[in-house]
This record gives structure tokens, C-alpha cells and sequence, in this order.
């Protein structure tokens, strides 16, 4: 299944999880906040620099930890709000894209 490139501004689509339905989009290594604005989590970004290291990482507020972004990974919030990782391999085993009314 192709899910082709990431897209421009505001692009997080739809994908099927069995049955739950999740927001994602595909991280291409810019913090572009016009297309990652809908990353948000308690009213702070779930994405954030390294100042020292100068990765991206997603945070995670449930298990109050940062997971590191590679370039190709996926972000996707739950339904539960929650932000986490997945890799490209694995997100492509699991979801499907969803057309949205």
C-alpha cells in the first residue's frame, strides 16, 4: 500500500486501525507549523526540537516521555488524544487510509 508523499499545509488524513480511527501524518523532517498546527496536546506542541542534539521528538503525555522523530515516521494522535511514533514499516502493516466524508 502507498500512502504517496506527505502532502502541504494542515495535511493529517485519516487511517483505520481495525477499528479505530486515528489522526496522522508523515514527518518529513520540517517543523512547519501551518501543516503540524493539529499537533497539539494540552495546549502545548506535541513536537519538539532538541536545542542540543537538533532532533524532533513527539511527546507523549500518558507515559510522560519524548519519542524520538526519524524522517519518514509517522505522527499519530489517538483517539484518546495522545500523541505517538510509529515507523513507517510499521504503520504501513497496520493502518489504512479512510475517506472522510
Amino acid at each position: 500500500m502507498s500512502t504517496g508523499p506527505a502532502s502541504s499545509a494542515n495535511s493529517q488524513r485519516a487511517f483505520r486501525h481495525r477499528s479505530l480511527h486515528v489522526q496522522a501524518d508523515r514527518w518529513d523532517g520540517v517543523p512547519d507549523p501551518e501543516k503540524w498546527g493539529w499537533a497539539k496536546g494540552s495546549g502545548m506542541w506535541a513536537i519538539a526540537e532538541d536545542v542540543v542534539t537538533g532532533e524532533f521528538a513527539v511527546r507523549n503525555e500518558e507515559h510522560d516521555l519524548w519519542i524520538k522523530l526519524n524522517v519518514g515516521d509517522w505522527v499519530v494522535q489517538g483517539p484518546d488524544g495522545q500523541f505517538t511514533v510509529v515507523r513507517d514499516n510499521v504503520f504501513q502493516q497496520l493502518y489504512e487510509p479512510v475517506d472522510e466524508p
